[in-house]
């Protein structure tokens, strides 16, 4: 028998979930949009935002009389490596999060692997030099 007060809730952590699904586009350097298994005729989307990593940013183009900024150092870089290794490939990913953003309810933290599962898109963009890594407490900062 165990001494948890009536009410409380196990914490055994749930089966990390891998799923498939093929790049439809790579929206910046570190934002990726997937196109899951096809159900029903209809395709399910899931917005990816590559984990514990800081990507270059791109800029914005102005549009109706939005200011305009400019790229990041390397942003542009980042963004056609993963357009040329991963836009239109089958892709294996997993879920870290979701992010808190009013009525957009598919965008995640998330892991992609490519072309297998032992090897993290992630790691070949800081082993080239292209992003850089979250440090603990930066990382800490993003998960309250």
């Amino acid at each position: 028998m165990t001494n948890k007060p009536p009410g409380a809730v196990s914490r055994t952590k749930e089966p990390v979930r891998i799923f498939e699904g093929i790049v439809k586009q790579v929206n910046s350097s570190g934002f990726i949009t997937i196109s899951e298994e096809v159900y029903n005729y209809h395709p399910c989307e899931k917005e990816i935002i590559l984990n514990h990593i800081i990507a270059p940013k791109m800029g914005r183009r102005a549009a109706n009389n939005d200011q305009t900024s400019t790229d990041e150092p390397f942003s542009w870089e980042v963004r056609e490596f993963l357009r040329k290794n991963l836009f239109r490939k089958k892709v294996f990913f997993k879920t870290a999060g979701q992010v808190p953003e009013g009525e957009k309810m598919n965008r995640y933290y998330g892991d992609i692997f490519y072309p297998t599962l032992d090897n993290n898109i992630v790691s070949e963009l800081v082993g080239n030099g292209l992003v850089t890594v979250k440090s603990k407490n930066e990382v800490l900062m993003f998960k309250r």
